[in-house]
């Protein structure tokens, strides 16, 4: 890759990409996969039987407006990101194979025969080609965690103590979108007139995408002012102290002071609800209450209230 500064300057960095010849060279490398695999078809069932029970209950209008919520629209985005990492998966092992049959062609032949170049060139295409798939497919794999993580703020939501974080991730949305808009058009301004000071000296400030992870890097600490002086001290001192003033201080700490805030809110509507430990001995003490008789499962006190309510509506009809 080359960087071309505004003054001529010019850098270069070399990527140096791999990938493996085999994606499992021992057979049970597969297994967790397969089990990856099967807990995605069990969202996806579970799913589909949450969808039809909705269906059968209020029609098409209780799936868009019941169904429909955050936590059940991130469970579909994860089995909606793991196709796609199966896709990826499945594209990139036939271009594995094919990589290796170029290869093996590569080394059944002799240097000096005429078509060991052509046969080379069709093994360094084909390398490349592998190498910016899987690229990609780790991208989209490394945001996989991400997704995952979603998914456990939504077994986090339905615990009382566990639950004040996400609450206060939403009850504070409204307000971040709103400051949002004008943090990052300070932030951005900032970055447009650091590249203007800077690009032409140094590569972090060479296009707009690196002067904006360049300022996000400054507002956190990390600052290389030596590399920034090369200008001028006094343009990168000023450029500096507004930035780390009317960003760093300013509006950072107000986007704390907004998260703690709802974070109070979301304390006092949670009140003193049980540690984590207390439920899990409850569950734990209901589990063997209902081995030994002495408590009913849940399923069957449903299914008996469903019945007195059935018996309720047609006695009352007959009467």
């Amino acid at each position: 890759n080359f960087y071309f500064s505004r003054g001529g300057h010019i850098w270069k960095k070399i990527i140096g990409r791999s990938q493996h010849a085999s994606l499992f060279p021992r057979w049970y490398a597969m297994i967790a996969d397969l089990v990856w695999l099967l807990c995605i078809l069990y969202i996806v069932l579970h799913e589909v039987q949450k969808i039809a029970a909705h269906a059968k209950a209020t029609g098409i209008h209780g799936i868009i407006f019941r169904y429909f919520k955050l936590w059940n629209v991130i469970d579909w985005i994860s089995v909606f990101w793991g196709l796609v990492l199966v896709i990826f998966f499945v594209v990139g092992s036939a271009m594995q194979d094919e990589m290796n049959v170029a290869l093996r062609a590569v080394g059944a032949l002799d240097p000096s025969e005429t078509e060991f170049r052509e046969m080379v060139l069709e093994y360094i295409a084909a390398a490349e080609r592998n190498a910016g798939q899987v690229r990609w497919f780790r991208l989209f794999l490394a945001g996989y965690p991400l997704v995952i993580l979603f998914r456990l703020f939504k077994s986090f939501h339905a615990q009382p103590r566990l639950s004040v974080v996400t609450r206060t991730m939403l009850t504070s949305l409204v307000d971040l979108i709103h400051f949002a808009i004008i943090f990052f058009t300070v932030f951005f301004a900032f970055a447009v007139s650091g590249g203007l000071i800077f690009g032409s000296h140094t590569k972090n400030f060479v296009t707009l995408p690196r002067a904006l992870t360049t300022c996000f890097r400054i507002m956190l600490g990390d600052i290389d002012f030596v590399e920034l002086e090369e200008v001028g001290i006094l343009e990168a001192s000023a450029w500096l102290w507004l930035f780390i003033l009317c960003v760093g201080l300013v509006l950072l700490n107000m986007i704390l002071a907004i998260i703690m805030g709802k974070y109070a809110t979301a304390q006092e509507q949670v009140g003193r609800g049980k540690p984590l430990w207390e439920e899990a001995r409850q569950l734990v003490q209901k589990v063997q209450d209902q081995r030994t008789g002495k408590r009913l499962k849940d399923k069957v006190v449903l299914e008996a209230l469903v019945r007195l309510t059935l018996y309720r509506s047609t006695s009352f009809r007959n009467f």
